[in-house]
C-alpha cells in the first residue's frame, strides 16, 4: 500500500504551488486586492480557457500556472451564481475525456 508522502513525493508538485504564490504576489502589487475585482469587475472563471489555449498553442507551462490561479481565484470569488464546494464520487465525474488511466488499463487487460 502507497503511503500519503509516496503519494505526494511522486504525484504532487510544490514548485507549481510555489510559482502560483509567486505570481499571485506579483499580481497583488499590480492589480490590488483580489476581492476589489472578482466577481464584479472581472469574471475569473472566462480567464481560464484563454491560458489553456496559449499553453497549447506554445507548450509554456507558465499559461497552466494562469489558468490554475483564475481557477482557485474563482473558488474565492464565484461569478457563478449559486457556485458552490460539493464533493462528489466517480459516478459524478466525467472521468478522462481524452484517453484512459494506466490503472483502467490494467484492469481491462485481465
Amino acid at each position: 500500500m502507497d503511503t500519503t508522502q509516496q503519494i505526494l513525493e511522486r504525484d504532487w508538485d510544490n514548485g507549481f504551488v510555489k510559482k502560483m504564490q509567486n505570481r499571485i504576489l506579483v499580481s497583488h502589487y499590480k492589480y490590488g486586492w483580489m476581492n476589489q475585482t472578482y466577481p464584479d469587475l472581472a469574471q475569473a472563471v472566462k480567464e481560464i480557457y484563454p491560458r489553456v489555449k496559449k499553453y497549447l498553442e506554445t507548450g509554456n507551462t507558465e499559461w497552466l500556472i494562469d489558468a490554475a490561479n483564475f481557477a482557485m481565484i474563482e473558488y474565492l470569488h464565484p461569478s457563478v451564481v449559486g457556485a458552490h464546494f460539493k464533493g462528489t464520487d466517480s459516478e459524478e465525474s466525467p472521468g478522462l475525456t481524452s484517453g484512459i488511466s494506466y490503472k483502467e488499463l490494467e484492469e481491462s487487460m485481465k
